[in-house]
């Protein structure tokens, strides 16, 4: 629970200190767009053979594409949680295709969601690495908070999933990006 607490505590901060800024900036989107940060991530997996509890680390964000409309987004989206588990590294993430739409184009609310390609590795050394891929599919809420004219603080969070041979695996996640627009 502790793991948890420190992130969540840092992305309100954020939050609170963004807020007094955002409201001098009007929700604009046109043109190229780009977003990346940190995140807490909790990983379960589910595989053939194996028991696992959930796992917390580190999930990275990077992602990009073009505006369609005031209120759309679409592009494309790498996301990926790792850690280290008693000498084994463990990866989970996704490449895809990435939709934000903005139920009310002139508030900083979004829902995102796409689908794409889940990738899975597993390297224990010595005693050998194991990878694979499937598809995956990822659903999220956030909100841009202006700082500046083209530039938002993003926290946001959200759940992907990878379907693999012989199990799944989803993590969910809480964090702050930085959003160019």
């Amino acid at each position: 629970m502790a793991r948890l607490f420190r992130p969540t505590i840092l992305a309100v901060l954020a939050i609170l200190a963004a807020v007094p800024a955002a409201a001098q900036h009007s929700q604009t989107r046109q043109g190229f767009w780009i977003s990346g940060g940190p995140s807490f991530g909790s990983l379960d997996l589910a595989c053939d053979g194996c028991e696992t509890d959930r796992e917390s680390g580190l999930t990275l964000l990077l992602a990009m594409g073009g505006t369609a409309g005031p209120g759309l987004l679409i592009g494309g989206q790498v996301e990926g949680w790792g850690k280290e588990i008693g000498g084994v590294d463990l990866t989970v993430g996704h490449l895809s295709g990435v939709v934000y739409w903005y139920p009310r184009p002139a508030s900083g609310l979004f829902l995102k969601g796409g689908g794409g390609l889940a990738l899975y590795s597993v390297d224990a050394g010595p005693l050998g690495e194991e990878e694979d891929t499937g598809l995956a599919l990822h659903a999220g809420v956030g909100y841009d908070l202006r700082v500046g004219r083209n530039l938002s603080l993003t926290p946001a969070t959200g759940v992907f999933w990878g379907d693999f041979d012989g199990g799944d695996a989803n993590v969910l996640h809480l964090g702050v990006s930085v959003t160019g627009h």
